[in-house]
Parts: C-alpha cells; sequence; structure tokens
C-alpha cells in the first residue's frame, strides 16, 4: 500500500465533516491553516450550557485532530502520560490530520456534562445535514453496542438457531445452506 501517493492525490479539500462531540478551542494551532484560516467552520452549542463553557475537550479535539489537524503544534508526550509511567522530556509529536484539507462543523452536545439526551443528537444531526450541508458526518460518542437484557426490553432467542434450519430438508441441502450463508454465525459444536 503506497501512503505517500494517496497524500499526494486527496487531502479532503472541499469535504465539510460534521463532528458530534463536547466541546473544543477552534483557535488551537493545529486547526488553524498556514493561511490563517480556521479549519472549523461552524461551532455550535447543543448541549445548553453555550460553547464558552468548560470542557476538556478530549473527545472533539481527538476526532478533529484525526480527520483535520494541519500539524502545527508540537506536543511534548511526558505532560500527557500516567505519573506512575512517566516518559523523559522531548519525546515529542506532531499531529497530522488524514484529510488535513477538510472543514469541520463542531457540535457540542456535551458541554461539561458526561452525559446527554438523545435529543440533543437529533438535533446537531440536523444543523449538520441541512444547515451545514457536511459530507461526512462523524459521531464517537460511545456506549454499548451490543444490547444486553438490561438495557432492551424485547424478549430475548434462548439457545435459538438464528437462522432457524428446517430439519425436514434434505441433508445436501441443508449443507450446502450452512456453507455458503455468509450472514450466518458459526455453528456450535
Amino acid at each position: 500500500m503506497n501512503v505517500d501517493a494517496a497524500e499526494q492525490v486527496v487531502d479532503g479539500t472541499g469535504i465539510k465533516v460534521g463532528i458530534i462531540a463536547d466541546g473544543i478551542d477552534p483557535d488551537n494551532p493545529d486547526l488553524i491553516r498556514a493561511d490563517g484560516v480556521h479549519v472549523i467552520f461552524d461551532y455550535q452549542d447543543f448541549s445548553g450550557f453555550s460553547n464558552s463553557a468548560p470542557t476538556d475537550g478530549r473527545e472533539a479535539f481527538l476526532d478533529a485532530g484525526t480527520i483535520a489537524s494541519q500539524g502545527n503544534q508540537t506536543y511534548d508526550l511526558s505532560g500527557f502520560v500516567n505519573p506512575a509511567h512517566p516518559l523523559p522530556p522531548g519525546c515529542t509529536i506532531k499531529i497530522e490530520g488524514i484529510a488535513p484539507g477538510a472543514s469541520l462543523a463542531v457540535l457540542n452536545v456535551a458541554g461539561p456534562n458526561p452525559g446527554f439526551f438523545n435529543s440533543q443528537i437529533i438535533q446537531a444531526v440536523e444543523w449538520a445535514v441541512l444547515r451545514d450541508h457536511v459530507n461526512v458526518l462523524n459521531e464517537s460518542i460511545g456506549g454499548s453496542p451490543y444490547p444486553t437484557r438490561k438495557t432492551t426490553r424485547w424478549p430475548w432467542p434462548t439457545r435459538r438457531r438464528w437462522p432457524p434450519v428446517s430439519r425436514s430438508w434434505p441433508a445436501a441441502a441443508t449443507r450446502a445452506r450452512s456453507t455458503t450463508s455468509a450472514h450466518r454465525p458459526p455453528r456450535r459444536a
């Protein structure tokens, strides 16, 4: 894979990315292009606390940096690690995003809170699509990707095959069906 060649062909210029996360400092040097233009073209608050409310901004900066950081600032990792596992001063990095030419719309749904409502996410999505006309929408808020008995109210199947296989099928048809289905989980012994 020739990654350097890909960077020379495309850098995200002309692409608008919406980021649904917490607050961010739009004046971070890594989010300002060499010509002085800000990478973040829109910054909206859906948390109810305003964009000037204190927030650690970890999620938004992680997403924005991964996408469109300009690599302007040097970070000394010794100041960001757990003191129980120190790094020597001078262990520095620069962060350049995978699409440094992209423009970002940051949609703050959390503010200083660790949680938020689904309605705030819905408002942010609506704003990003209808007002900012983003091409890509990033949401890395988290949560459990797997429903559990505690979080889901519908009845769970117990020891049931999925999809059900009829026992009345000829053996060859059952074998063919089980080996060709890309969506079927592996059989248990």
